[in-house]
């Protein structure tokens, strides 16, 4: 006579060799799914970083504007006989959106964000991202300072 738990050991190995292929299949089927939604995601990447770029480079060009007022401002004090003596406030303001979306500016809490600070959102794409669109953004804000110094750019 068969015990029980040899049925059931049969049984068991009965049932998976009928779903072992089954399964197979099903994950040969959800790896093929997966494999296309990253390329779908991947090809959307550059696209992205463009969006990225452009938002924070028009963020870090605001201040830029300011510029024009440091003549002004010069003139000010040179008839009150004061020198300059640190710089413009608005110059530690020029890279402050990339230094925010980054998070290498100073703590944030949740509470105090707005439009113009992105509280570290972009700390994980630093590394991969970081360098390249810091030089991007920096060469935009150069090109815009000096269209404004020479008069040229206007709001």
């Amino acid at each position: 006579m068969c015990s029980y738990q040899s049925l059931t050991n049969r049984n068991l190995l009965r049932v998976s060799l009928l779903i072992t292929p089954v399964l197979f299949h099903l994950n040969t089927q959800l790896a093929d799914v997966l494999q296309s939604t990253l390329s779908q995601l991947t090809s959307l990447e550059p696209y992205i970083s463009n969006q990225i770029v452009l938002i924070l480079t028009r963020r870090c060009c605001e201040p830029v504007a300011q510029v024009k007022q440091v003549t002004g401002q010069i003139r000010a004090m040179t008839r009150r006989s004061h020198s300059a003596s640190s710089p413009s406030p608005f110059v530690s303001e020029i890279l402050k959106p990339l230094r925010d979306f980054f998070g290498m500016g100073g703590v944030v809490s949740r509470n105090s964000l707005n439009r113009d600070t992105f509280g570290g959102i972009g700390r994980a794409l630093r590394e991969e991202f970081g360098a390249v669109w810091a030089t991007e953004i920096l060469q935009e804000v150069a090109i815009r300072w000096e269209l404004i110094l020479c008069g040229l750019y206007y709001d």
